[in-house]
C-alpha cells in the first residue's frame, strides 16, 4: 500500500499494489495542478516489495530528494523509492509529494517521508501563510516581538514563547546557534538534535520528521514528530509535537516563516552589537589619545638623531611593514610604537602591547595565542589571544629578545603565514595584525650565540630603527621636563611649579641611564616631595644619584652661569676626557661606555680639539684595543 500527499496541503490518497500515474491531466490517479508539471508526468510502480518511480517524458523532469542529494529520474529506467525520499515533479518551482508505503514486511510501516518546504520570505510557505488569516496574524505578532527585542537572548525567548502559543500541537521548543569562534552548533535552549539541525541548514528548508523516521536519529528517539527550521546560517529551531498531537503542513509553514523572521532579527541584533562594539572601541581610543596628550608624552624634538627616527617612522607608518625598535630601556619605544599605529590605516583598531619578558612561557603563549577550555590546569574557559583580539590592528611585542625558543617558532609562523593556533586547538585561525617589536638587547649577538632564531630576526628586522638614548638628545630635556612637571602637578593636585635655571642645568647635565622613564620618575618623585605651598622645584627634591656627578663637572667649567649651551659643551668635553682616561685612551671602550659608535666618538673628539682634524676618523677604523 502506498500513500501520497502534496506538501503544503491537500488530501492524502492511498493506493494498493498497482501503478500510480501522476500528472496535470484529469486522467491521472494523482492530479497535480502546477504549471511546471506535465499532463502525463511520472509513474510509480510496485518493485520487489517496495515501489519505484519512472518519468513519462515530462518537460521539466522528475527528481527524488534523498538526504543531501537530488536524483534525476529518467524515462528509460526506474529509480527505487527509499525511506526519506521526496518526489519532486517539475523542478524546484514544481510540486513536492510526500510518499509513504508499506514495505516488504507486511503490517509494518518502515518509512515515513521527510516533508520539506522553502523557508525564504518570498517562498511558497510565506505565500500560504499570508492567505491564512489566523497564521498571518500570528506571524505579525512575532514580527512585532522581534522588532522589540533588545538582545539575541530576548529574541530567542520571544520565538520560543510564540511557537508554544500559536503552533498547534507544539509541546517543546529547542534552539541551536553557531558559535562565532568555533563555527560549531551549540544548544542554547532545550535539547535539540544537531543532526536534524545540520540537515535543515544544509538544505535551506524546514523539515517535518514523522515518528518512524525519527527512530534512526539517536538524539530524537521517542519523540512523536519534529519540525526543524533553519535560522538562516545562524542555527536552527526545533519544535517537538506533543504526544497527543500531530503536525500538519500548516504548522510547517508557520515554523518556516517564523524562523525566517527570527533569523532576520538575530542578524539585525548582531549587526547592532558590532556597531556598538566599534563605537566603544573608538571611544576607548579617543580617551587614550586624550589621556596621552594630558600626560605630556612629547614627540616633538630638536635633536637631529631623534628627528631622523621620527622621519623614518613617518615613512613606514602607512605601510603594514614589520618594525623593529632597538634602544636602551626607557628610551620611549612603546610611545613610538603607538605613534606608528596612530599614523597608520589601522589607527581605528586596537593597539595591544605585550611585555614578552614579564611572563612565564606558558602564560605568554596563552596571552599571545589564546587557549581552549581544559588545555592546561587553570584553563577553565576558552580565551582569545592577543593576536586574535587585535586582528586588524597592531601588536607591540616589547622585550622580544626575552622570548623563549619554543615561542619564537610560533611567532615566526604568525609573521610568515598570518595564522595562529590557540593552545589545545587543532585548527589554525587566520589573523591580520601588524607587528612592532622592541628590544634593549643586541639581537644580532643573540643570534650568534644561538639564543635567538636567525629567521625570526630577519622577519622582525624588516625596518629596524635605533632609538637614541636621552643623553644624545639633551636638547629635548627642557621640553620633556616642563611637560612632566605640568602632568604630575595636575595629577597630584598641586600648583605647577617653576623650574629654575640651576635645576634645569642639573637635569640637562645628567647622563640619564634610565632615559625618559628615569626622567619621568625623578619629576614625579620631586613633585610628591615638594611642599604644597612651594612655587618652584629645588635640587634637593631629586635623588642623590642625580645630584652628585653633574654639579662637580659643571662647577669645574668656566662657563657663565645661565649660559646653558656653553655649560653643556664644557661638561661634554670634560666627560669625554674623563671617560678616555678611565679606559686608558682606548676609544672603542670609551665609545661603548658613552653609548656612542667609534666614528661618533671620533667626531666629538675632533669637535672639541681633543684629536687632530681627520685623525679621529682615521684612527676609529683601527683596532685600538
Amino acid at each position: 500500500m502506498i500513500r501520497i500527499r502534496p506538501v503544503g496541503g491537500g488530501s492524502e490518497r492511498t493506493f494498493g499494489a498497482e501503478p500510480v500515474a501522476l500528472g496535470r491531466a484529469d486522467t491521472n490517479q494523482v492530479v497535480v495542478s502546477n504549471r511546471k508539471v506535465s499532463a502525463a508526468h511520472a509513474l510509480i510502480v510496485p518493485a520487489s516489495g517496495g515501489y519505484a518511480v519512472r518519468d513519462r517524458g515530462s518537460t521539466n523532469g522528475t527528481q527524488i530528494v534523498r538526504g543531501e542529494h537530488r536524483l534525476a529520474v529518467g524515462t528509460e529506467s526506474e529509480v527505487r523509492l527509499e525511506p526519506d525520499d521526496v518526489l519532486v515533479l517539475g523542478g524546484e518551482d514544481g510540486a513536492q509529494l510526500l510518499v509513504s508505503f508499506e514495505a516488504a514486511r507486511p503490517g509494518r510501516v518502515e518509512t515515513t517521508i521527510v516533508a520539506t518546504e522553502e523557508t525564504g520570505g518570498r517562498g511558497a510557505a510565506a505565500a500560504r501563510a499570508a492567505r491564512d488569516e489566523q497564521a498571518a496574524r500570528a506571524l505579525l505578532a512575532l514580527a512585532d516581538e522581534m522588532a522589540a527585542a533588545a538582545s539575541g537572548d530576548e529574541a530567542l525567548g520571544a520565538l520560543e514563547g510564540w511557537a508554544l502559543r500559536v503552533v498547534p500541537g507544539c509541546g517543546a521548543v529547542a534552539i541551536l546557534l553557531r558559535d562565532a569562534d568555533t563555527g560549531e552548533l551549540e544548544a542554547v535552549r532545550g535539547a535539540p538534535s544537531r543532526t536534524l539541525a545540520e540537515r535543515a541548514m544544509a538544505e535551506h528548508h524546514a523539515l517535518l520528521m514523522l515518528s518512524a523516521d525519527l527512530a534512526g536519529v539517536a538524539s530524537a528517539v521517542n519523540r512523536p514528530q519534529v519540525i526543524v527550521a533553519p535560522l538562516g546560517d545562524l542555527g536552527a529551531v526545533q519544535l517537538d509535537a506533543r504526544a497527543d498531537a500531530a503536525f500538519s503542513p500548516r504548522e510547517l509553514d508557520l515554523a518556516a516563516v517564523g524562523a525566517r523572521y527570527a533569523a532576520l532579527a538575530l542578524e539585525r541584533l548582531e549587526l547592532v552589537a558590532k556597531l556598538r562594539a566599534a563605537e566603544q572601541q573608538l571611544r576607548r581610543e579617543n580617551r587614550i589619545l586624550r589621556e596621552r596628550a594630558s600626560r605630556g608624552e612629547v614627540l616633538g624634538s630638536k635633536a637631529p638623531a631623534f628627528l631622523r627616527v621620527l622621519a623614518e617612522l613617518d615613512r613606514v607608518a602607512s605601510a603594514s611593514t614589520t618594525v623593529l625598535l632597538e634602544g636602551e630601556t626607557g628610551a620611549g619605544k612603546e610611545v613610538l610604537a603607538r605613534y606608528v599605529h596612530e599614523h597608520s590605516s589601522r589607527a581605528s583598531r586596537l593597539f595591544v602591547p605585550v611585555n614578552c619578558g614579564a611572563m612565564t612561557e606558558t602564560l605568554l603563549e596563552s596571552e599571545l595565542f589564546g587557549h581552549k577550555k581544559g588545555a592546561f590546569t587553570g584553563a577553565a574557559i576558552d580565551k582569545r589571544g592577543v593576536f586574535e583580539v587585535a586582528s586588524g590592528g597592531t601588536v607591540f611585542l616589547d622585550e622580544i629578545g626575552e622570548t623563549p625558543p619554543a615561542l619564537q617558532v610560533r611567532l615566526l609562523r604568525v609573521l610568515q603565514e598570518g595564522t595562529i593556533r590557540p593552545v589545545g586547538e587543532v585548527v589554525e585561525k587566520k589573523v591580520d595584525v601588524r607587528i612592532i617589536a622592541a628590544t634593549n638587547r643586541d639581537l644580532r649577538a643573540l643570534v650568534g650565540e644561538g639564543r635567538f632564531r636567525q629567521d625570526l630576526y630577519y622577519r622582525l628586522a624588516v625596518f629596524p630603527l635605533k632609538l637614541p638614548p636621552l643623553r644624545e638628545r639633551r636638547e629635548d630635556i627642557p621640553e620633556l621636563v616642563r611637560a612632566f612637571v605640568a602632568r604630575f602637578a595636575r595629577e597630584i593636585g598641586k600648583p605647577v611649579p617653576e623650574v629654575p635655571a640651576a635645576v634645569m642645568d642639573l637635569l640637562v647635565g645628567y647622563a640619564w641611564p634610565g632615559n625618559v622613564r628615569e626622567l619621568q620618575n625623578e619629576i614625579e618623585r620631586a613633585l610628591v616631595r615638594m611642599d604644597n605651598d612651594a612655587k618652584s622645584l629645588t635640587r634637593e627634591l631629586f635623588s642623590e644619584d642625580l645630584q652628585t656627578p653633574p654639579p662637580a663637572a659643571l662647577a669645574a667649567s668656566g662657563a657663565t652661569p645661565g649660559d646653558l649651551r656653553a655649560r653643556m659643551a664644557s661638561y661634554e668635553r670634560r666627560l669625554l676626557e674623563e671617560t678616555l682616561a678611565a679606559h686608558g685612551g682606548k676609544r672603542s671602550a670609551a665609545a661603548a661606555a658613552l653609548g656612542l659608535t667609534r666614528q661618533g666618538l671620533a667626531k666629538k673628539l675632533e669637535r672639541f680639539g681633543l684629536a687632530p682634524p681627520s685623525a679621529g676618523v682615521a684612527e676609529s677604523s683601527q683596532d685600538d684595543d
